[in-house]
C-alpha cells in the first residue's frame, strides 16, 4: 500500500482468537522476550562485550539520532493511519507516546534498577525515578510530534515535513536538556544519591528472573507496533517482516547509535561496534520474531477480511 495515510482502510489489530490461540500468543510473546534479551545477555556475559559508554558523544550526533527517530515515527504514524485514523489526535498522540515509552524500557529499567540496588532503602528509588522521567517525557513529546506532523495536511510533501521534523527535533533536545537539569536539581535539593548496587555480574538466578521477566514491556510494545503497521506493509510476508525490522531499528535509534555513536565510545572501533551492536542485535531479533508472530496471528486473518473504509476526514467529522 503506497499511500497508507490516504487509504482509509481499517482492519482489526488482532483477529478473534480462541483460548488456544491466546495461549499460543502469550507463549510466543514470552519466548520472544527471552530470546531477544538473551542475545544481549550472551554478548555481555559470555563474550565480555561491555556496555557502551556514550558520555563523549557530541550534541550534534544526538540531534541526528533524535531527528532520525522522529522522522521514522512520522512514517510509522502514516503507515498506521488505517488503524489509528478513527482516533482523535490526542488519543493517537498518547498511544504512540506511551508505546515509545514502553519500547524504551522505562518501567523495566526502573524496576531492575531498584532491585539491583538499595533503591528500596530510605526512598532512594526516587533518585532512579527522577533519572527516568526526562526520557519518558521525551518519548511522549516525540509521539505527540510525530502524530501531529503525520496528520498535518500541509506537511504531506517531504520538504516541509522534513523542515518541521528538524525543528521539532531541536525542541525535543532542548526539552530533554531542561528536564535533566530540573531532575538533577531536585536530586540535589532533596539530597538524593544514586543507590549502590547490591549485585555484580554474574547475577544470581533470582536477579536474572527479574531482568528477563521485565523485558516483556518492550516486547508487548513491539507487538502492538507491528500490528498497527502490518496491513500497510507491502510485498511478501518475509519482506513485510524485514520492513518492520528496519522501521523498528530506526524508531528505536539503533542505526544511528550503531554507526555514528560508536566513533566516540572509548574502545577500539571494532569493539565499540560490538558494544553498541549488542543492543542493535537485540532489537533486530525482537523485531523479526514479533513480525513473525504478527504474520502467523494476523496475516491470514487480515487477508481474508473485507476492510472497512474509514477516512481520517470521516473520523474527524464523527468526533465533532
Amino acid at each position: 500500500m503506497s499511500e497508507p495515510e490516504q487509504s482509509g482502510m481499517r482492519h482489526p489489530i488482532w483477529p478473534s482468537l480462541s483460548g488456544a490461540g491466546w495461549l499460543w500468543l502469550i507463549t510466543a510473546t514470552i519466548v520472544t522476550a527471552l530470546i531477544s534479551l538473551g542475545v544481549h545477555d550472551v554478548m555481555l556475559t559470555r563474550m565480555g562485550i561491555p556496555f557502551p559508554d556514550t558520555t563523549a558523544v557530541p550534541g550534534w550526533a544526538r540531534y541526528v539520532d533524535t531527528a532520525v527517530r522522529l522522522g521514522s515515527l512520522v512514517w510509522f504514524c502514516r503507515l498506521a493511519a488505517p488503524q489509528m485514523g478513527h482516533f482523535s489526535r490526542m488519543r493517537a498522540a498518547l498511544l504512540v507516546g506511551v508505546l515509545l515509552v514502553l519500547l524504551s524500557e522505562t518501567l523495566r529499567v526502573l524496576a531492575v534498577g531498584i532491585y539491583l540496588t538499595e533503591g528500596w532503602v530510605a526512598g532512594r528509588w526516587l533518585f532512579l525515578l527522577l533519572d527516568r522521567i526526562p526520557g519518558a517525557v521525551m518519548g511522549l513529546f516525540l509521539g505527540a510530534a510525530a502524530v501531529l506532523i503525520a496528520r498535518a495536511r500541509r506537511l504531506t510533501r517531504p520538504a516541509p515535513a522534513g523542515m518541521v521534523i528538524l525543528l521539532a527535533s531541536g525542541g525535543t533536545m532542548l526539552l530533554l536538556s531542561g528536564m535533566r537539569t530540573a531532575a538533577t536539581a531536585v536530586q540535589h535539593w532533596f539530597l538524593l544519591t544514586e543507590p549502590v548496587e547490591r549485585y555484580q555480574l554474574p547475577y544470581p538466578l533470582h536477579v536474572y528472573s527479574v531482568i528477563y521477566s521485565t523485558f516483556i514491556e518492550p516486547t508487548i510494545a513491539t507487538l502492538v507496533l507491528v500490528a498497527l503497521v502490518w496491513p500497510s506493509l507491502s510485498g511478501s510476508s518475509f519482506r513485510r517482516v524485514l520492513a518492520f525490522a528496519g522501521l523498528l531499528l530506526l524508531v528505536r535509534g539503533r542505526i544511528v547509535t550503531q554507526f555514528l555513536f560508536s566513533f566516540w565510545i572509548p574502545l577500539p572501533f571494532g569493539r565499540a561496534l560490538l558494544s553498541e551492536g549488542q543492543f542493535c542485535l537485540e532489537t533486530l531479533t525482537l523485531a523479526l520474531l514479533s513480525g513473525t508472530i504478527c504474520y502467523v496471528a494476523v496475516g491470514y486473518g487480515v487477508k481474508d477480511q473485507q476492510p472497512t473504509r474509514v477516512s481520517i476526514e470521516d473520523a474527524d467529522a464523527r468526533r465533532t
